[in-house]
């Protein structure tokens, strides 16, 4: 995977959770900067892993990147429950994004 692909997954992640976390109703300055900093160690190392993988592999290794991501977004929110949620839903929706972008270039090669 080149590094413009890298770091546009990057970008595209950390926008995609950004907004997520802003429609949760999320406002603080620090949650929203360490999410976009969790991104920055989480994303490019998984991207890099997963660039040839089988979907299943995908998903195993986003499962694991939502264990680690709520975990550290416990750090600053120490409430579990709502970390977990956070990176539950952050996940999903720039996993399934990015689906639908791969898809969408697929369909009109």
């Amino acid at each position: 995977m080149n590094i413009v692909l890298l770091l546009s997954a990057l970008l595209l992640t950390i926008a995609i959770e950004w907004i997520v976390l802003r429609v949760m109703g999320e406002e603080s300055r620090k949650i929203l900067l360490y999410s976009m900093l969790i991104n920055t160690a989480t994303n490019l190392p998984l991207n890099i892993f997963v660039a040839r993988a089988a979907l299943s592999t995908q998903l195993t290794a986003e499962l694991l990147i939502v264990l680690i991501e709520a975990l550290l977004y416990c750090i600053v929110i120490k409430d579990i429950r709502k970390s977990f949620i956070y990176s539950t839903l952050c996940n999903a929706t720039s996993f399934l994004t990015g689906i639908l972008i791969e898809l969408t270039i697929l369909l009109t090669l």
